[in-house]
C-alpha cells in the first residue's frame, strides 16, 4: 500500500518566497499548494486535503493571524507554521 506525500500548503505574497519553499518541499518528496494571499488560499476547493501549511504573517489582504482564524473557524485542523521576514518583539507575543 502506497501512502501519498503530504499536501503542504505554502501562504506568502513574495514569489521568490515562495518559489524556494515550492523548491524545497518538492525535492523532500511533498506536494506543494501555493498560494500569493489568504484569500487565493481560502478559495481552495479542497482545503480539507491539506497536511499542513506555512504562513507568512503579513500578507497583502488578510495578514497571516486572519488566515488562520478563517481555517479554523472552519474546523480544519490544519497544523500551522508562521514565517515572516519583518518580526519583531510584540509579534513574538502572540
Amino acid at each position: 500500500m502506497s501512502v501519498r506525500p503530504a499536501l503542504i500548503c505554502v501562504v506568502d505574497d513574495d514569489d521568490g518566497v515562495r518559489q524556494a519553499l515550492d523548491n524545497l518541499l518538492t525535492s523532500a518528496d511533498y506536494i506543494p499548494l501555493c498560494f500569493e494571499s489568504g484569500e487565493a488560499c481560502l478559495s481552495y476547493a479542497r482545503l480539507g486535503d491539506i497536511d499542513f501549511a506555512v504562513v507568512d504573517i503579513k500578507l497583502g489582504g488578510m495578514s497571516g493571524f486572519e488566515l488562520q482564524a478563517s481555517l479554523n473557524a472552519l474546523d480544519l485542523n490544519l497544523p500551522l507554521v508562521f514565517i515572516s521576514g519583518h518580526a519583531d518583539q510584540a509579534m513574538e507575543q502572540l
